[in-house]
């Protein structure tokens, strides 16, 4: 793999106007990053929709949580909670991300409004912070 690096959206991309479920879904994430602006540390970063770039592919993570301290967090934001997130986060952004913050452990996260099986350990979404290395976490937020 080549080493990843940050860059702005792909021109190749459409800009095609999102479906109603879609502006749905991207406004939840966008008020799931501003609780976690407006609720956070001041040495706590976030990092919201960042394109990254290696080899020939291209990802986004939804959110980046970079602590001072701790394993950076890579989350997925999702209306209702998906089973396949997990290997996504692990097998794409994680792998992209363990080259970009070298020396840093990971861990992963999903973030949803409405619950679909299975059972969330929080409630909060900066419990996010609680993870520890390597872990996977499902948040019901509403």
């Amino acid at each position: 793999m080549s080493s990843p690096r940050l860059g702005h959206r792909p021109h190749y991309l459409s800009k095609d106007r999102p479906t109603r479920i879609q502006r749905k879904g991207l406004l939840y994430e966008k008020k799931v990053v501003r609780h976690l602006v407006e609720q956070g540390n001041f040495d706590t970063f976030i990092i919201h929709g960042q394109w990254i770039y290696w080899d020939k592919s291209v990802c986004q993570p939804d959110i980046i949580v970079v602590p001072p301290k701790g394993p950076v967090v890579v989350v997925e934001v999702k209306l209702t909670r998906k089973r396949a997130v997990e290997k996504k986060l692990r097998d794409v952004y994680g792998v992209a991300l363990q080259h970009i913050f070298a020396g840093r452990s990971l861990s992963y996260c999903q973030v949803y409004k409405n619950l679909d099986g299975g059972e969330p350990f929080s409630y909060d979404p900066w419990d996010i912070l609680t993870l520890k290395s390597f872990e996977y976490g499902e948040i019901l937020w509403r």
